[in-house]
């Protein structure tokens, strides 16, 4: 316990403020303002306490900066509005005061998404799903429960650049900075996806096929899921038996380099997984 924050109990060095997560280390140091004020959004709640209280230059230890203007506030100046969202209702209210003010052409031309002009409406297609979504109001038709799928899909409409699959498919590591983000990536994605269908491959080509995933002669099981329009993401797995434990991989579809920043990837593994859950329970 002498090594670990008093407050949230991760692994930190006393010395130069080096925060550590689950299996990886991260120093604040290395990171401009604009980027360690982009990391809250995308952490658990008490990594982004870590980050306001162990900052490891002690000029900025317990400020947060704004991601617009640079300006910092201190820990007392943002506590009452960080304890009053959680860490889904934040990001999705911040991207939608920007979707808000974004040209609907301008992210229709950008992303080749349908948009009807009269309706004030994009179509996009979602895991196999077609969408209904308003401008302004980020109105989701049908409705989307998953809070993560709802930011994915602002930050594809506001920040993605089209590019067409070429059926070439990359590592999380071989995105920017991947070797950064691989261990968040690792426990939240294929942790998880091991230890939910890694001996439970029937299920998992069960849920696949129902969800009309694309199936790929590969390894034991292996399916193209497509989250967005031509962005893919291909989940292997490889079942265990009496001799060597189940492994499994996930692989996303080189265009994604294009569409989305590394630490999304994250967000859109988990996003996939939470859709097989729910397919799996609604079949039970």
């Amino acid at each position: 316990q002498r090594n670990r924050c008093n407050i949230c109990l991760l692994r930190r060095c006393e010395k130069c403020g080096t925060i550590g997560f689950t299996d990886m280390t991260y120093n604040l140091a290395e990171f401009p303002d604009i980027q360690a004020g982009k990391l809250w959004f995308y952490f658990r709640r008490s990594e982004f306490r870590v980050i306001l209280n162990h900052l490891p230059s002690q000029a900025f230890r317990g400020y947060h900066y704004n991601m617009e203007d640079n300006t910092r506030k201190t820990k007392e100046d943002i506590k009452p509005e960080y304890n009053k969202h959680n860490l889904q209702d934040q990001p999705i209210e911040f991207y939608t005061e920007k979707f808000r003010g974004a040209d609907p052409e301008e992210i229709a031309a950008r992303t080749h998404t349908l948009y009807d002009a009269e309706d004030r409406a994009f179509s996009l297609r979602f895991l196999g799903r077609d969408y209904r979504i308003s401008w302004p109001g980020f109105e989701i038709t049908p409705q989307l429960a998953d809070n993560s799928g709802r930011v994915l899909i602002l930050r594809y409409l506001l920040f993605a650049e089209y590019e067409a699959f070429n059926n070439h498919f990359i590592s999380f590591r071989d995105m920017p900075s991947g070797d950064l983000y691989f261990g968040p990536f690792q426990g939240r994605c294929i942790f998880r996806f091991n230890h939910k269908y890694g001996n439970r491959r029937n299920v998992f080509e069960k849920v696949l096929d129902g969800m009309g995933a694309a199936k790929v002669d590969y390894a034991d099981a292996c399916y193209d899921v497509e989250l967005l329009p031509e962005l893919y993401i291909r989940f292997i797995l490889w079942e265990g038996d009496d001799e060597f434990p189940a492994s499994s991989q996930i692989l996303f579809s080189e265009n994604f380099k294009k569409a989305f920043e590394t630490y999304d990837l994250a967000e859109a593994g988990g996003v996939c997984l939470n859709a097989f859950g729910a397919w799996e329970a609604s079949h039970a």
